[in-house]
């Protein structure tokens, strides 16, 4: 029948431009097939197209032909192949409602050609959006309207974001570039300065070391060894031998021995140990014992020390040979340890002891012990570092340790106790690093 014929076709524009003419043609095109269908079969026509649309309302819903279709329509061809498409066009959109853009569609006609094309717009579009996820922002779609300005919308806005991030990458490319080189050149101009100050301080250490006496000196009748060693490339610590010229106030002469350590590490600590050692060596000559001197060293070096809060332990010893090859010993002690005597099997601090040199000036005179040293008696001044040394325990190696230390070295010369008690100090501290300057002074009286 033309009247289907032609009802096919209205539905096809229908579905293909879904717009109020088609609609308007395709409710013309229903009222004149409906028409033709009452003067043909007569008062059973409105059933007859009821049917028929059910029959393709069911195809549309269920996406399957009708199970049984009514007798007039059974056998008309352009009706079963109405039918047929809608089944094929129902499960091509199913298909690619869920993705499925390769799915073939089975009917000819607008319709197909309209979904083909869209069908290809859209792998196209696939494909657009997997360069676009690659960095290519140049992709354009003319092909779906407004989703084609949005589209082409956001992909300028992604180039133009993507040049801009390229300039701003190459901006803090050529400041990194920069700031590599300002922090090159800084590292050199600092490596270059510490190395100025290494060598500095290393000039430093040497001159210090200067003024220190040799660690073993030739003294008449008194065997003698001492050392330094600064905790860092200087340091406070001090030690110095003295002669005596014979004078009116003491016409024996003999030598004099001082050992000291200023308070506080590095240069600020070796600059005053500089001026202790040149202070000793101008007013030891000139002291009438030991007591003066530190009264006198405590009255000079108050004024510059105190405002800095630092201070100086001194231990000053003072020989005078008597007759049968013995000496007259004179100490004072300004805050250092107290100096150990080894006389045969006895070994004891000396009960002597003061306020360091700087700290306070007060008018109480330093007291000065006299005892008479005969032949291998054994004196030991250190500084507060021996006995202060720590493990990595964080345990000190003490007073009592280094009395004891002292007590049963085996050897009889200055330079043995000397090392003795410093292999001792080292095997307690083990790997840790001396927080303090380690000072000592060997003395053994010959005849």
């Amino acid at each position: 029948m033309d009247a289907l014929a032609n009802l096919k076709q209205s539905l096809e524009v229908m579905l293909t431009e879904p717009t109020p003419e088609a609609e308007g043609h395709l409710i013309q095109q229903l009222e004149e097939t409906l028409h033709i269908l009452k003067n043909k079969r007569g008062g059973n026509t409105p059933n007859l197209l009821d049917s028929a649309m059910q029959a393709i309302n069911e195809t549309w819903r269920t996406g399957r032909p009708p199970q049984k279709l009514p007798i007039d329509l059974g056998g008309h061809t352009e009706f079963q192949k109405i039918i047929t498409d809608l089944v094929s066009l129902q499960q091509f959109t199913t298909a690619v409602s869920k993705g499925d853009l390769n799915v073939t569609i089975k009917i000819k006609g607008m319709i197909a050609g309209s979904l083909k094309s869209l069908q290809a717009n859209l792998r196209h579009l696939t494909w657009q959006v997997q360069q676009i996820s690659k960095g290519d922002f140049k992709q354009k779609v003319d092909f779906m309207g407004e989703f084609s300005e949005a589209f082409n919308s956001m992909t300028s806005a992604l180039a133009q974001a993507q040049a801009d991030l390229l300039q701003r990458e190459a901006e803090l490319s050529a400041a990194n570039a920069e700031l590599r080189n300002e922090i090159a050149e800084r590292e050199r101009a600092q490596a270059a300065e510490l190395a100025t100050m290494q060598r500095e301080m290393n000039l430093a250490r040497n001159i210090q070391m200067s003024l220190l006496p040799p660690s073993v000196s030739a003294i008449e009748g008194v065997d003698i060894a001492s050392i330094c060693i600064p905790a860092r490339e200087v340091g406070g610590d001090l030690y110095g031998y003295y002669e005596l010229s014979p004078t009116v106030l003491n016409p024996h002469g003999g030598y004099a021995f001082a050992l000291g350590d200023v308070s506080g590490k590095g240069i600020p600590a070796a600059l005053y140990m500089a001026v202790c050692v040149t202070l000793l060596a101008a007013k030891i000559p000139l002291a009438v014992d030991a007591s003066q001197l530190l009264n006198e060293m405590n009255h000079i070096l108050y004024p510059y020390m105190s405002p800095n809060r630092m201070n100086t332990a001194l231990c000053y010893l003072r020989l005078e040979p008597r007759a049968a090859g013995s000496y007259q010993a004179y100490l004072a002690n300004a805050g250092l340890i107290a100096p150990l005597l080894r006389r045969g099997s006895q070994c004891d601090f000396l009960e002597i002891g003061g306020l360091p040199l700087g700290a306070i000036n007060f008018n109480l005179p330093y007291i000065a012990i006299e005892l008479s040293l005969q032949k291998d008696d054994v004196l030991v001044l250190c500084s507060d570092g021996i006995a202060e040394a720590m493990n990595g325990a964080r345990e000190m190696y003490g007073l009592d340790r280094l009395r004891e230390r002292v007590a049963e070295c085996p050897g009889t010369t200055a330079q043995s106790m000397q090392d003795w008690v410093l292999e001792g100090v080292h095997a307690f501290i083990g790997n840790v690093e001396p927080h303090d300057d380690l000072t000592l002074m060997s003395l053994v009286i010959r005849n």
